[in-house]
């Protein structure tokens, strides 16, 4: 996973960096599974990064923790349920 702003100027060094990185060291990025995924950017930067990247637009159904990642923050019933999980795991750890 690469971070960075969403802008076009932030983009443009990544792809930079991508392709220095294959001059480097001869590896390639396979550019058919990578994917960009946005937040808090308005249309028409989406559509410019789009094309600067020619990356598909991804969704985030990432699971991490147990808990899907989101642009958004996590509800207090899904952090409890995380804290129960963990407790649980350490309970279950030192009992042993």
């Amino acid at each position: 996973m690469i971070f960075c702003k969403g802008n076009t100027n932030s983009i443009s060094r990544v792809m930079e960096t991508l392709t220095h990185f294959s001059y480097v060291t001869s590896l390639q990025a396979n550019m058919d599974m990578s994917n960009l995924f946005l937040a808090g950017v308005d249309d028409r930067t989406k559509d410019q990064l789009m094309r600067k990247t020619g990356f598909v637009l991804g969704a985030l159904s990432i699971i991490h923790l147990g808990l899907p990642l989101s642009s958004k923050g996590w509800s207090k019933m899904e952090c409890q349920q995380l804290i129960d999980k963990i407790t649980s795991k350490i309970t279950n750890a030192y009992s042993k």
